[in-house]
Parts: C-alpha cells; sequence; structure tokens
C-alpha cells in the first residue's frame, strides 16, 4: 500500500471496499475511516466539499459488510501491535456524505465500542456531523455509553447567519434548525466544533469580520448552555468543488485562530 499523506484521502486506500485507512491531521496520526455514505449522497452541497460527486457511488453498507472489512485489518493489528509503525488513533465515521443519515447507525456504534472492548484499544470512535439527524430518537439510548467511553461528536459549524449557511454549506432551510440539533446534544455532552475557513479566491484577505461573527454566534450557543470539547479551525487541504476557492496559509489562519482565543476560553487547534 503507498504511503498516506494528509493532503489525499482516497477511500479506497485501506482493508476494504468501505473501510480504509487515512493519515489524519486532526486524529493526530493513523485514522482508520469508515465510509457511511458510499452512494454519495449528502444532505448539504458545501462549496468547499472535497468529494469528487460528479463520478457516483456504490451501494451504502451493511453492518455486516463493514464488519466482515473491520475484523481481519483489527486481528493483524492486534497481532503487530501497529500498522506499519503507526496506532490507531481514532475510528471516523465520516466518507463521502453524511454518517448521521446511516440507517443503523445506533447497531455500528454499538459494534464498534464491542470491538474496541474485543481487541483492547485506547483508539475513540469519532461521528463526523452536520446535525442532520443527530436528534434520531434511536441515537438516544446509545449516548451515554459512547460519550462515556470517551468517544466524540465533531459537529460541522461553518456558518454564522442564514447567508453564509446558505452560501458555505449549500443547505435548504433556516440554519436555526441545525444550531437547534447542536444544542440538543451538545448541552448533554461536550462536543467538538469543526469550521473551515478559505478564501473566496487566490487574493483575497483574511475575513475577519466573518470570524468575528462566526465567534458571536458561538458566544449566544455557549450562553445557552452548549459544551464544548475543543475547536478545530481548518482551512482547505485538496481541491474543492468551488475550484476558485483557496486555502489560508498558516499565518493567516493564525490571524482567526488570535481573534477566537482573545474571547473564548476554549481548547482550539488550527490546521493549515
Amino acid at each position: 500500500m503507498a504511503d498516506l499523506d494528509t493532503k489525499s484521502h482516497p477511500r479506497q486506500g485501506g482493508p476494504g471496499k468501505y473501510v480504509y485507512l487515512v493519515k489524519s491531521r486532526r486524529a493526530g496520526g493513523l485514522s482508520l475511516g469508515i465510509n457511511l455514505n458510499a452512494d454519495k449522497k449528502c444532505n448539504f452541497d458545501c462549496a468547499y466539499c472535497q468529494v469528487q460527486r460528479s463520478s457516483g457511488g456504490i451501494p451504502n453498507p451493511s453492518i455486516d459488510e463493514i464488519l466482515s472489512e473491520l475484523e481481519p485489518f483489527l486481528k493483524s493489528y492486534q497481532q503487530a501491535g501497529h500498522w506499519q509503525g503507526m496506532q490507531i488513533k481514532d475510528f471516523a465515521l465520516a466518507g463521502d456524505g453524511e454518517p448521521s443519515l446511516f440507517g443503523p447507525l445506533p447497531e455500528l456504534l454499538n459494534s464498534l465500542m464491542k470491538l474496541k472492548t474485543k481487541y483492547q484499544l485506547s483508539a475513540k470512535i469519532v461521528l463526523f456531523t452536520n446535525g442532520a439527524k443527530i436528534t434520531r430518537l434511536d441515537l438516544d439510548s446509545v449516548w451515554p455509553q459512547y460519550f462515556g467511553g470517551n468517544n466524540q461528536v465533531w459537529f460541522k459549524l461553518d456558518f454564522w447567519d442564514q447567508p453564509s449557511y446558505l452560501r458555505v454549506n449549500g443547505a435548504k432551510g433556516d440554519r436555526g434548525q441545525v444550531l437547534e440539533k447542536l444544542l440538543h446534544l451538545g448541552q448533554r455532552y461536550p462536543l467538538t466544533l469543526q469550521a473551515c475557513f478559505f478564501k473566496p479566491e487566490a487574493l483575497a484577505e483574511v475575513d475577519l469580520w466573518a470570524a468575528q461573527a462566526w465567534v458571536d454566534q458561538l458566544k449566544g450557543l455557549l450562553n445557552q448552555g452548549l459544551k464544548v470539547e475543543k475547536l478545530q479551525i481548518y482551512t482547505l487541504a485538496r481541491p474543492p468543488k468551488e475550484k476558485q476557492l483557496a486555502p489560508y496559509s498558516l499565518g493567516e489562519l493564525n490571524q482567526i485562530g488570535s481573534l477566537i482565543r482573545s474571547q473564548l476560553n476554549l481548547d482550539l487547534a488550527l490546521y493549515a
């Protein structure tokens, strides 16, 4: 298998059709990804999306298909004690769409927690989400054990007002519905918030006005009892859907980070 690179996250690089390996900036090492949306369907149409949806997808996996790919890899990993010298940092439920749309998600989370115990793994399970179905009732019984087992939910929060919600996330409806779902879970359990900041075109300056509006929105959520474990601010790492968009440099991203740190006492990580 070719060496992994943080600039390339192919879904085909790994143990099977649905389970893949990634060297992740945000995981801090080897991430075992599970593509729950292999059909490439998502309720958002983000301007910065780095999934090539035009190429089409394949049917979404069943629980049995996922486990049949995971088990042999985890057995060999346990026997070796590593994979190419790296330790598994997390199981990342992300892929080519919105994971909370995956029908048997509660069953999968329970199965992954059992695998962690079976193979004595310290790796956490990370559910990436834009909140689409995070309030579904069949997840409520899973959350206490899930969060109690040092597992996490990383919630996308790229917008700061209604126009930015429509423009950045290409979404329909009211951004307030997303914020309600965020609070529904985040008032009970600490969440990691993710935000992708980028330039509308290569020569644009850092948009500190947008960053301030984002901070003001988050302050309002914190005042309503939102629990935040960590903030992850990142920029483009691979070609986005809208080709004119450009990444921030580390120096530019640090300007946004400085603004956030001056007003919020939260754990913040920047990824350029």
